[in-house]
């Protein structure tokens, strides 16, 4: 394969169409950098990396990332990717766009060098506030995710009783670590007869036993995110107190080891689902050929974001029906004019 000739990093701020609520805050931008890897016949390619909420200031970012990229230049490309390491959240962008020229040069889909048997299209979820669920509805999205936590569980158990909700529509909850364990299972229970497809992070102060002990009690599936790294990848799979974990290429070591947990995740008898953090048309294409690759099938993934950025770094993979196709992709699909 060609070697890298050269390597840049490409600050963007993205404005929101409206703003990004968190347990860790609000949001009104998504700030992030586009590494881009450039070989000496002219082919291109690209990852992306985005502060995560609640870190709304670069820290030493740009620098780390302008690094290892320059490190990477006069380097066979192929070479280099079987070389390289995430060592830090942020150094993901590099395997990404290393993927992504690898993958090029193959003429197969990112998703496709990461398994050959990678689904053809994906399921994707919508996002939305109580008062949204019926714009959801409209646009044929299977699954629609909402916050929970904001306000007592009964009085939110309450108003999700309130939705009117087809049959085919499962509602996605997340809770942000908000309850204790009683809150938690009061709410279950509460919401025990409506089509919930899972709820994420539960519990305020959770250990893997209060998880196991939560999900032995409902038959809702319940779903470790931001508590992953927390307990650790090994720890989960030797004891899978839960149903359900949630990928992210940034915090999850890239988009290799990603796929190898979800590999491992399902045999341990765990269901897989990647979402990402708001990130830009390049970072969710990376995370979408990840659930392709090693995504549970039949579930949707959190990835139908792009509606929530005003501005965007290329034109994001459409979306249509709730559904995201990958199949005619060459490497990520997704090339910023940069």
């Amino acid at each position: 394969m060609s070697r890298i000739a050269a390597a840049r990093v490409v600050p963007y701020d993205l404005p929101l169409t409206r703003r990004w609520r968190t347990s860790g805050g609000e949001s009104a931008s998504r700030r992030g950098w586009l590494v881009v890897l450039a070989t000496q016949d002219g082919d291109k390619g690209v990852g992306d990396y985005v502060l995560p909420p609640p870190q709304e200031s670069p820290a030493d970012e740009a620098a780390m990332l302008s690094g290892i990229a320059g490190r990477l230049v006069g380097r066979d490309a192929a070479q280099a990717l079987a070389d390289f390491a995430v060592t830090r959240p942020a150094s993901w962008a590099v395997e990404c766009a290393l993927l992504d020229l690898v993958s090029r040069s193959r003429g197969v889909p990112l998703c496709q060098w990461l398994d050959a048997g990678a689904a053809a299209s994906i399921a994707v979820n919508a996002v939305a506030e109580m008062d949204g669920v019926a714009a959801a509805i409209a646009a044929g999205y299977p699954v629609t995710k909402m916050k929970v936590g904001r306000s007592a569980p009964e009085e939110e158990a309450a108003m999700l009783h309130r939705l009117a909700l087809p049959d085919g529509l499962s509602l996605r909850l997340d809770a942000n670590r908000a309850w204790t364990w009683s809150q938690a299972s009061g709410f279950l229970d509460a919401v025990a007869d409506l089509p919930i497809d899972s709820l994420e992070e539960p519990l305020r102060d959770p250990s893997l036993d209060s998880l196991a002990r939560l999900q032995a009690g409902t038959s809702i599936a319940l779903a470790i995110d931001e508590s992953l790294p927390l307990f650790g990848a090994e720890e989960i799979l030797a004891r899978v107190p839960v149903r359900r974990l949630v990928l992210k290429a940034a915090t999850g070591g890239g988009l290799r080891a990603g796929y190898r947990l979800a590999v491992r995740a399902r045999a341990a008898g765990m269901t897989c689902v990647v979402t990402s953090a708001l990130d830009s048309a390049v970072g969710v294409a990376a995370s979408a050929h990840l659930a392709a690759a090693a995504g549970s099938p039949g579930l949707a993934h959190g990835l139908s974001t792009a509606e929530w950025l005003a501005e965007d770094v290329a034109k994001p993979l459409p979306v249509e029906r709730g559904r995201m196709t990958l199949a005619s992709c060459l490497g990520l699909g997704v090339m910023p004019g940069v």
